[in-house]
């Protein structure tokens, strides 16, 4: 097994801090420090795990904003280097805050499309 592959198994199987009352699971309850935890170990897992993450967050908020026929935002609106160096800049401006509210920056600042 790929020694890449083999750390991203255990990094995914790793218990992740979340209280049982916090509706938000997965990579985005971690904070933006723990992000760069990993992203100075490793940046391409980092931004390989983060942003898949970061990715499905908002595809499931486009479907959603979708199935309500509202108006939704381009995900290809910017090239992924890109929106993960934006979500990088949040993240050094507010190493405190979760991962999420990161990505809720990134998915805002993204073009909007009519329904």
């Amino acid at each position: 097994m790929r020694p890449l592959f083999a750390a991203l198994i255990a990094l995914c199987l790793s218990p992740l801090p979340a209280s049982a009352d916090d509706p938000m699971r997965g990579f985005g309850v971690h904070t933006c420090s723990e992000y760069f935890d990993l992203y100075n170990k490793n940046k391409d897992m980092a931004d390989t795990v983060f942003g898949s993450w970061a990715m499905g967050f908002m595809s499931a908020t486009n479907v959603s904003l979708m199935s309500q026929q509202k108006r939704y935002h381009d995900l290809g609106g910017m090239p992924l280097e890109d929106q993960m160096t934006k979500v990088r800049d949040y993240c050094t401006a507010h190493p405190k805050d979760d991962f999420w509210q990161a990505v809720i920056e990134l998915y805002n600042s993204l073009p909007v499309k009519p329904m």
